[in-house]
């Protein structure tokens, strides 16, 4: 390793070689450690999610705040679900408020080129309501209205909230279950946690923090603004347009979000939240940049273009740059900040005078796997014994309680021992000898000092560890399902059995559900 945390933090952009995934969170652990806000930006959400649980099993005393993006297209016809909407803003108030030691903000290509809420709109806007709370339920329902909860018969996922006599039941944006309180007159009398799925109370909770779910406000003051920046900007307001109808009567449009800057007096960015912070970019992050950027050009120029080709259900979008930041801006907004972009190479292979994380790239055991001579759990002991020897400490990783078992079985049977544990204690920066049995989302395995970290995938391949669904298109869905007659019995995934009775085409704004995406022949399935 030839880095310090010094010769990254100052002012400028760097290569950092040597840190495959994995050994960049070690990198954000010795950067936070040393007092810094680190911001990762990842490709996109599924590897956001491995950082984060990288994290939590690498540097469980760092303190993580993951930022996703909309789960939807550019200029979409339909809003991103309430869950990403709440993680969202969760995370955006936790990143606003001073951290108390090292902080990691985890977020993703697509979130960072996003403008978002300013600051001023997040700080402060969640509501604490513990037990005794004097809350009138009426008043308690209004301010959930507010901040963009829906008022459902069973409440299943974040955003939600159901009445009941005296007892609304309600799903807090970033919280594990939701909370059923019971009223008794004014007086919120208990606070419990229930299961989504059975409606019954797991336990007693003292108290519980409620934040907005939707970005884009709806009170009377947001209302004025959307009104009158929507006429001046498209010049065009009237019955024909329904988005524009719904929000001028405070009703929550399907995609109303998209048009966020006009309920905002100005947006901002991430890096206004993170005006400190040490940017790490993924390896391979600037073309995934420009593949986004191009992505909401082209979403764009087709929603404009089908409005002036007379479109039945009107959508003005919004100029891009009032949402979104294009390359230029998003390289203005690094001017004057430590910026390091990530490579699992060597630095030698990185650009002149970059520094290099000293990891690299596990085994992968697909040498073993191929040769019919060799066993494979034969291979994979004597690794571990070879590392156990030299004092090094070796985390198997598993992605499922249920193959971590089978992998124990298997790898003892050949002669290992592993110490099956959650991952608490374990230390990267301290080598013990022995081998620990973790579950945890990594898929591929590094090496970085006398640390070792070995994979599911590097063992198994990635077919036998994570086997692939059955992908049915669209079409043959449609084939298949019409065969079915009114009247006949079928079983849902989710919700059991139940009678057919019909297929039935829904729209959504008035434009048929094929109109999600504006781009002839893209899919924007997820």
């Amino acid at each position: 390793m030839n880095w310090k945390p010094s010769d990254i933090t100052e002012p400028g952009r760097r290569t950092l070689g040597g840190a495959p995934e994995g050994v960049d969170i070690i990198v954000a652990a010795e950067l936070a450690a040393a007092g810094k806000i680190v911001t990762m930006v990842m490709l996109d959400d599924a590897a956001m999610d491995r950082r984060a649980e990288a994290a939590a099993l690498l540097a469980p005393e760092l303190e993580t705040v993951a930022l996703p993006a909309w789960d939807c297209l550019p200029y979409d016809r339909v809003s991103p679900r309430r869950a990403i909407l709440g993680r969202r803003l969760a995370a955006l108030g936790r990143v606003v408020e001073p951290a108390s030691a090292g902080r990691l903000v985890l977020t993703t290509v697509s979130a960072v080129l996003q403008r978002v809420p300013p600051r001023a709109a997040v700080a402060g806007a969640g509501r604490r309501i513990g037990k005794g709370t004097r809350l009138a339920q009426n008043a308690l329902t209004g301010e959930l209205e507010r901040f963009g909860f829906a008022r459902v018969e069973t409440v299943t996922e974040p955003g939600e909230y159901a009445v009941r006599g005296g007892i609304v039941d309600l799903y807090p944006a970033g919280a594990g279950q939701p909370v059923r309180l019971d009223f008794f007159g004014d007086d919120i009398d208990t606070l419990r946690v229930f299961d989504p799925a059975t409606q019954r109370s797991t336990g007693d909770i003292s108290a519980v923090v409620l934040t907005p779910v939707s970005e884009a406000p709806l009170d009377k003051d947001a209302i004025v603004r959307f009104r009158s920046g929507y006429r001046k900007m498209f010049g065009h307001a009237g019955d024909d347009d329904p988005l524009y109808e719904s929000v001028s009567e405070g009703r929550r449009h399907p995609g109303f979000e998209h048009w966020l800057p006009l309920y905002h007096d100005r947006l901002e960015t991430l890096f206004d939240y993170l005006s400190d912070a040490v940017l790490m970019f993924d390896h391979q992050a600037d073309a995934a940049i420009k593949a986004r950027c191009d992505l909401i050009i082209e979403y764009y120029q087709a929603r404009v273009s089908n409005l002036r080709s007379g479109d039945s259900v009107p959508y003005r979008p919004v100029p891009p740059d009032s949402l979104f930041l294009d390359e230029a801006a998003l390289q203005e907004c690094l001017i004057g900040r430590a910026v390091i972009d990530v490579s699992p190479f060597s630095a030698g292979d990185a650009a002149a005078g970059g520094l290099d994380a000293g990891g690299g790239l596990g085994r992968d055991f697909a040498d073993v796997r191929v040769d019919p001579k060799a066993n494979l759990y034969d291979a994979v002991v004597r690794d571990l014994l070879e590392h156990a020897a030299k004092g090094r400490t070796v985390i198997v990783v598993a992605m499922s309680e249920g193959s971590a078992e089978r992998l124990h079985g298997l790898l003892r049977e050949h002669g290992a021992t592993l110490a099956r544990t959650d991952g608490a204690g374990i230390r990267s920066d301290k080598a013990d000898g022995k081998a620990h049995l973790v579950v945890a989302g990594l898929e591929r395995g590094f090496r970085h000092g006398n640390l070792v970290v070995i994979t599911e995938t590097d063992i198994l391949g990635e077919r036998m560890s994570r086997p692939g669904r059955r992908r049915v298109r669209p079409e043959n869905f449609i084939a298949e399902i019409s065969a079915l007659g009114a009247g006949d019995m079928v079983v849902h995934v989710d919700h059991g059995i139940g009678q057919f009775e019909g297929l039935e085409t829904i729209a959504v704004g008035g434009a048929p559900i094929r109109d999600r995406n504006p781009g002839s022949g893209r899919s924007d399935s997820r």
